[in-house]
């Protein structure tokens, strides 16, 4: 059976475009559900009617289209506290000015109101970016669950060990 929708899954692809009936969406809540071609898995996300989801942002399955809600530090800043409560952090972006990426520097991500005071720190992600670096953003197929809040911080000092830089601009999105 899974040979099957595979096969179908495939066809639909490189039919020629007339053919095609997939109704594609800019964002929705999600399935998730995940096709195998040749062993190799990705995910399909489609949402609860059955159309093809692309830029996913949810991860839920609530059916129809959600948005996420964007934040952003207006001016440079070593943190953003994205959400002060639970919520499903979607993407992020961080680009530096040429002082903080002058050299070595992480992004980390905290499940938390506000950022925490530097020095030994546990985040629930963290992002090592080379020196040169002046840009990062990440997305998530599925949005990823804070539970307390979400809090994005820079530092100079590595994945455990937190050292404010303010040298930095920060967005993200969450719902």
């Amino acid at each position: 059976m899974k040979r099957l929708l595979s096969l179908l899954l495939l066809l639909a692809l490189v039919a020629p475009a007339e053919a095609q009936q997939t109704q594609v969406i800019a964002s929705c809540s999600s399935t998730g559900k995940t096709w195998s071609v040749n062993d190799l898995s990705r995910p399909i996300l489609l949402d609860t009617s059955g159309r093809l989801c692309v830029n996913d942002v949810s991860g839920g399955g609530g059916g129809g289209a959600t948005t996420a809600t964007k934040v952003s530090t207006s001016t440079l800043a070593s943190n953003l506290v994205v959400r002060a409560a639970a919520g499903n952090l979607a993407s992020f972006n961080v680009s530096a000015d040429s002082t903080l990426s002058g050299a070595a520097w992480w992004i980390m991500i905290f499940d938390a109101t506000s950022a925490p005071a530097d020095g030994a720190v546990t985040p629930a992600k963290c992002y090592a970016l080379p020196s040169g670096t002046t840009s990062y953003s990440g997305g998530f197929t599925s949005a990823e669950v804070f539970s307390t809040g979400i809090t994005i911080v820079v530092s100079t000092t590595g994945c455990f060990t937190k050292t404010a830089s303010v040298h930095a601009f920060i967005s993200g999105a969450y719902q």
